[in-house]
Order: structure tokens, then C-alpha cells, then sequence
């Protein structure tokens, strides 16, 4: 490596983009003489600053490209000399990265084969556990148009096969058929599904709960119920995604629990019929997640400066924590387990994933390691793993994918769900599988899809 001086941090950088194409494509050596860092660079053509170059004799990277960045221009730099270097399969992609390749401006690439060429380095240079993913959430998409350009360029160039997706299935149905007018939350119920809506009249100021049993297996509504009518400690601003009531997941259904604690409903199902109970708890403050277990509430509020309490025998204790990395950070997922409960964490090095006891203490911790994602929230999966949701900056779109982590080994496995739009991507475990759902609002009556992915 040669070129103007740089700090060690870019120089490390650009090592670890070699090594990590190394690995990837299992070749030890690729034929360029020298990679070389210069002041500036700028394309040939269009006289506009560009990041990086690769040619016949080598590489050309801007030397001024910040440290964060390096290692992936490097990647990228060494995916067009591989292209080059297997003879352009780019341009013999039988159509596989033409959907990608209609995305990239005509700037820089002006003729259809650099735009192939851009669009195989772009999906190159993510490596081989992102095209993947990219293929899984594609195909899980209803065009699936990235599928094909994530595959193609994962089987001419990485070492490791490419998993095939996991299997799914899509029922769609309409509000109308729900029976409910907007469903404001939707929460597993053993292996049912349970959506609730809640109508306001904002004259009287009261509310009623309408609640559906949704079979999954089926694929039809078996029950539908409504409370009675009760008013709120204060007039309450109708908005979708301000709902008054917090739904917890308890040992034998739900608890939809009252923001002000005034009133609360025990949902239960037996043979596809659902049962209320009304209850009053006492004030705990905004409850934003959580679930009864053995007679133990555990439940988080985020706009506090503690991140949880513990409410039993009619006492609440409250919990604070601390980021795995003791780097400043946000606690952005709390979840419920058998365990205790696991967090998800943004800091300033990155996202992690911990479950901590009943205590607050610590049991493990594992960073999240992929580039340009946002870990949304955990939650255990049905045989010891924990299915993490992630929002994914895949190849140029923003995604809602979901892995699975083995809490032992810190290994992670490829997508059990994935979704093609970022706010749908929230995934909810069942007894039985994953499953999402989206509302199109677009057809009248809207229709509501929802989505599984096994694992």
C-alpha cells in the first residue's frame, strides 16, 4: 500500500477490507499491484469528487475518506477488480442485476455495463451474510426484485453457500372481515392472535375496547368482544400510535393495562372464545413494555431516568441499567423473558443485545455486527434462541428483517422474517411461528395482511 500519509486508523481500515474480502471469497490473492491512498481523486469524466478508483494496475482510494468509511470503499474497490478479473460477470448476468442497476444515476455510469459493473460491487461489498439477507427479505417482498442480484453475485464470489429463505405464507383479509374499525394493537395469544381497538367519544369522554380473536390456522376471526364503556382519569387525544392501553403478555393471555391504572382488562381464550376480567391496579407510572410472569410484573417506561420496575405483592422496585460496552447509549428494546428480560441497546459503539435476570443483572450480552443496521427489540424464540428485529440499511433501501441468535455461542443465523417495508417490520412470536402484519390503507375496506416466517 502505497501513497500520501495517512493515520494508522484508515490504514487499518483498508487491511481489514482486504482481509474481510479474503475470507469471504476463500482467495488468497487478487491482481492488482498496489492499492494507493492519494489527496485527491476525482472522476474522469465529470471532474466530481469521487471516493474511490480501481483500474488494471491497482487501486486508488481518497485519502481524506473518513476512517468509518475506508474499509467499505476498499471492499468496494476490490469487488470491481474481482469483476474485471472473472471476466465482467456483470455483464453476463442473464437480467439478474438489471432491477439493481435501473437504481444508479447516469453521472457517473452512463453506458448499461457500468451500471451492471456498479451494481455487482455495490452487493459485493456487503459480503456474504448481507446478501442473504438482502435475498431473504426480497423474496419476501411482493416483487422479490432484489433476489435474484443478491444471489447471482453471492454464488460467483463467496466461498460459503447461499441459504435458501425461509418458507412463508400470506393471508390477507379485510378490516370488515376483523370486525374491528381500526385496530390500534395487535399481540400474540398462544397460538392465536389478538386485535384490539379502542373508540373514543371524545363528548363524553369515555372509551370501549373491541377486541377480535384472529386464528391463524384458520385464517379467520373466531371470537369478537367489546367492554363496557369507561371513562379515563384525563380527556384523552385519539392517535393510532398513542393508545391509552399497553397490552402485556401474561401466564395465561393478556393484560390490556391503563396507561393511568384506572381501570385494566385480564383477556383470556378458551376454544376460540374470548373472556374479560376487569381490574384495578395501583398507579405505576407510564408503562411502555412488559409481562406478568407467576404473579410478578416486570415492565419498562422509557421517559424515566430508571429503565424498569418490578411490581409484586403490592410493592414496585425499580431498575436501572448500564450498556454492555459501559459506552454512552439509549435503551430501545425491553422485552420480557423466562430469564428476566432482554434489552437492546443503542450506544456510541454500536447496538447490542443482553438479557439481564430479575434482578437487573446482568446473564449475557452480544453485540449486534452488521453494518448500517438498527436493532429495533428482542424476544425469545420458542427453542432457547433470541429473534432479533432489525431495521437494515440493505444495499440502498431501508428494511425490517429478523435474525435469530444463539445466546450461548453469540452465533447468528440467517432471516426467520422479513419484511420489505421498515414500518411493518415488527415481527410478534406465536406459539407456533412469527408474524407480521400490515394494514393497506391504500384499498377501501383496508385490507390487513399478515405474513409468518419458520424457523
Amino acid at each position: 500500500m502505497t501513497g500520501t500519509e495517512v493515520d494508522q486508523e484508515r490504514f487499518d481500515a483498508v487491511w481489514a477490507g482486504i482481509d474481510a474480502m479474503a475470507e469471504w471469497t476463500g482467495r488468497e490473492e487478487v491482481c492488482i499491484d498496489e492499492i494507493e491512498l492519494v489527496e485527491e481523486l476525482t472522476d474522469t469524466e465529470t471532474e466530481l469528487l469521487i471516493n474511490g478508483r480501481s483500474g488494471y494496475k491497482g487501486i486508488e482510494l481518497r485519502a481524506e475518506i473518513d476512517a468509518s468509511a475506508m474499509e467499505r470503499v476498499t471492499r468496494h474497490e476490490l469487488c470491481h477488480t474481482l469483476d474485471r478479473e472473472l471476466g465482467w460477470p456483470s455483464r453476463e448476468a442473464d437480467g439478474a442485476l438489471d432491477a439493481f442497476a435501473s437504481t444508479i444515476g447516469d453521472i457517473f455510469y452512463p453506458e448499461q455495463n457500468d451500471k451492471l459493473g456498479e451494481a455487482f460491487a455495490e452487493i459485493c461489498q456487503e459480503g456474504p451474510a448481507i446478501a442473504a439477507v438482502h435475498a431473504a427479505v426480497s423474496a419476501g417482498c411482493e416483487d422479490g426484485w432484489l433476489t435474484d442480484g443478491a444471489s447471482f453475485v453471492h454464488n460467483q464470489l463467496f466461498a460459503q453457500p447461499l441459504a435458501s429463505p425461509t418458507d412463508s405464507f400470506t393471508l390477507q383479509f379485510t378490516q370488515d372481515e376483523l370486525g374491528l374499525s381500526e385496530p390500534t394493537w395487535r399481540t400474540p395469544m398462544g397460538e392465536d392472535f389478538l386485535f384490539v381497538t379502542s373508540p373514543y367519544d371524545s363528548e363524553r369522554e369515555r372509551m370501549t375496547l373491541e377486541l377480535a380473536l384472529y386464528d391463524v390456522q384458520l385464517g379467520r376471526v373466531t371470537d369478537t368482544l367489546s367492554t363496557p364503556s369507561f371513562s379515563l382519569l384525563e380527556p384523552f387525544e385519539y392517535e393510532l400510535w398513542s393508545a391509552p392501553f399497553t397490552p402485556l403478555q401474561t401466564d395465561n393471555g393478556v393484560l390490556l393495562l391503563a396507561r393511568d391504572q384506572r381501570v385494566s382488562w385480564r383477556v383470556s381464550a378458551v376454544d376460540g372464545e374470548l373472556a374479560l376480567q376487569e381490574e384495578r391496579w395501583p398507579d405505576l407510572g407510564r408503562v411502555d413494555d412488559g409481562s406478568e410472569r407467576d404473579g410478578q410484573l416486570l415492565y419498562s417506561s422509557f421517559n424515566s431516568e430508571h429503565h424498569a420496575w418490578i411490581h409484586a405483592d403490592g410493592v414496585t422496585r425499580a431498575l436501572r441499567f448500564t450498556s454492555p460496552s459501559g459506552a454512552p447509549g439509549r435503551l430501545e428494546g425491553f422485552r420480557v423473558s423466562k430469564g428476566g428480560a432482554l434489552l437492546t441497546w443503542y450506544t456510541e459503539e454500536g447496538d447490542y443485545i443482553e438479557e439481564v435476570d430479575q434482578g437487573g443483572e446482568r446473564l449475557w450480552a452480544h453485540a449486534v455486527p452488521f453494518a448500517e443496521t438498527e436493532a429495533s427489540y428482542a424476544q425469545e424464540g420458542l427453542h432457547g434462541e433470541v429473534l432479533v428485529t432489525l431495521f437494515a440499511r440493505l444495499y440502498r433501501e431501508w428494511m425490517g428483517v429478523t435474525l435469530s441468535l444463539d445466546p450461548e455461542t453469540g452465533r447468528w443465523r440467517l432471516p426467520v422474517g422479513a419484511d420489505c417495508a421498515v414500518a411493518n417490520s415488527r415481527w410478534y412470536l406465536s406459539e407456533q411461528a412469527l408474524l407480521s402484519f400490515r394494514t393497506n390503507t391504500s384499498t377501501d375496506p383496508r385490507t390487513v395482511s399478515l405474513r409468518t416466517g419458520s424457523y
